[in-house]
């Protein structure tokens, strides 16, 4: 009996930019909720919301034949990474007054004193946040982009194992697994 091994694997990386996006169902929603710095009649040719950064996919199939006829074992595994998506880093509430709120992109300061803060704990907290996050972190003295930064990859696998079992009724060899 011959085994059967099989392997794949492939890896895709996707960009995509575009003028709105069309993040809302109709004209009024699509135009108040493109994430920008001056307004959304300034929006600029900027990252688009849905598309997935990276991917990749790989598979695994081998066939284990046995000397009985009909009684073969199949064992195959699938996996997947991708990144999450991406999004934006954005205002709670309206700060370049163009009255759309939670849209406006954020400014990235490239130092403290770049700021007022209520306290210095205040600083402290923001600028730890900054340090730890990889997009913000490499972009001070920046306003961040529109769906710039990549949320972390996650990863799925899928296991299959199965057994054909024969039975012959006359001369008719009939498997199931």
């Amino acid at each position: 009996p011959v085994n059967d091994l099989h392997l794949m694997a492939a890896y895709t990386l996707s960009a995509s930019k575009d003028i709105s996006g069309m993040p809302g169902s109709n004209a009024s929603s699509a135009y108040s909720q493109l994430y920008t710095v001056q307004g959304p009649e300034f929006t600029g040719l900027q990252r688009t919301g849905s598309v997935i950064p990276g991917r990749a996919i790989a598979s695994a199939s081998y066939t284990k034949k046995w000397k009985w006829e009909g009684f073969d074992t199949h064992v195959s595994l699938f996996y997947e990474g991708k990144t999450a998506g991406t999004y934006s880093f954005i205002y709670k509430g309206d700060m370049n007054k163009d009255g759309v709120l939670g849209c406006d992109l954020i400014y990235i300061p490239n130092k403290p004193t770049e700021l007022q803060w209520a306290s210095a704990s205040d600083m402290q907290q923001f600028w730890a946040f900054v340090n730890q996050d990889k997009y913000l972190s490499t972009h001070k003295g920046q306003y961040a982009g529109a769906y710039a930064a990549s949320a972390p990859w996650f990863h799925t696998f899928d296991l299959r194992i199965a057994q054909d079992v024969a039975v012959r009724l006359g001369k008719t060899l009939h498997r199931l697994q």
